[in-house]
């Protein structure tokens, strides 16, 4: 849906389906959309609902009377999996927050429900808010080769009284939620490795609070096909804070990060950089939007998910690894859910 100056754009009434915690993060993003508009919500209580909007204790309820266009859900990972569930078996199209399932057997289980039903299913995507800056790097380099790649991220960590610290809901800590936008980009990149070594730990514990259940420490050794490497480091409440994954050729390197793309010569001096658009969560739902009116849809969204699905297949095997202190082959993991 391109929109010139001199066309209007056409309204999308979609559904909110929220907690509290992200209710009103989540209206202000779509305040920022152009075309779309709240209809009605459901998900939160009614006494912290949106004001002169329709509220629907069941959402099943809501996406029954047909009023909606597509639907807006922002809740935990564990609860984004039944809403969406939901709204596919609606055949409503869907938005939601990355990641796509909880582990690589949810994400499968999405994807093929929005394939048997024919709907579009989006999940926000950090490597499609990035990808044309970083293929301008790659074609700036011309025959530029990836031969190693390391990941790095270190942020502030959720308190013990939030979902982010629960492993139900979650599914995961610093590994699954915040490295998550890098590793996608990894995975568009370089695919799924041959085999990946895995540790994770608790041992972050903020005075007065417990040790959350789940893991603030993660690192990964990954390796691909060509005798490419891969390191992955995860961390909350480590300084400094970064959050950045470099790519390492013969000659040059590609630095990602939230706010920008740099290329840098081997000595490390910068040869050029590209900002990243800001705001990208409402990018990514004017992405889903536009894609609803092209012809197509559900085939675009699929492929999009296929990478939503490898993601989540290479963070399980990390995981995986942890736990029997031998390496794990995402492929397997990938190929167990076809």
């Amino acid at each position: 849906m391109t929109v010139t100056h001199n066309e209007e754009v056409q309204p999308v009434t979609v559904g909110l389906v929220a907690n509290a915690e992200n209710l009103a993060e989540v209206a202000a993003t779509l305040s920022r959309v152009p075309g779309v508009v709240i209809g009605a919500q459901a998900g939160m209580a009614r006494n912290v609902a949106l004001p002169d909007i329709a509220h629907y204790d069941d959402e099943r309820v809501m996406l029954a009377r047909g009023d909606v266009g597509a639907v807006i859900i922002a809740d935990t990972p564990r609860e984004n999996v039944g809403h969406t569930r939901i709204a596919l078996e609606y055949g409503i199209p869907a938005w939601q927050p990355a990641p796509l399932g909880r582990t690589v057997s949810e994400a499968t289980d999405l994807a093929a429900t929005a394939r048997t039903k024919g709907s579009v299913l989006r999940v926000a995507s950090f490597w499609e808010h990035a990808r044309d800056a970083v293929h301008s790097a790659f074609d700036l380099l011309k025959d530029f080769d990836i031969q190693f790649a390391e990941v790095r991220l270190a942020v502030a960590g959720p308190s013990t009284d939030s979902w982010r610290a629960g492993q139900g809901e979650s599914g995961g800590g610093v590994l699954l939620q915040d490295g998550y936008a890098l590793l996608e980009a990894l995975v568009a990149l370089r695919r799924l490795p041959n085999l990946v070594f895995g540790i994770t730990g608790r041992y972050r514990q903020r005075v007065n609070e417990a040790r959350r259940e789940t893991e603030d420490v993660s690192a990964a050794l990954l390796h691909f096909d060509n005798n490419g490497r891969a390191l992955v480091r995860c961390a909350w409440d480590i300084h400094p804070e970064e959050s950045i994954a470099w790519f390492f050729g013969r000659e040059a390197s590609i630095a990602l990060c939230r706010t920008r793309v740099a290329v840098h010569d081997r000595r490390g001096t910068q040869l050029d950089a590209t900002p990243l658009p800001v705001d990208m969560l409402s990018k990514d739902i004017a992405r889903f939007v536009a894609q609803l009116a092209e012809p197509g849809a559900s085939d675009a969204a699929q492929r999009a998910l296929d990478r939503h699905v490898a993601t989540s297949a290479l963070i399980d095997a990390i995981y995986l690894s942890a736990r029997t202190n031998h390496p794990e082959a995402p492929r397997d993991l990938h190929s167990l859910q076809d």
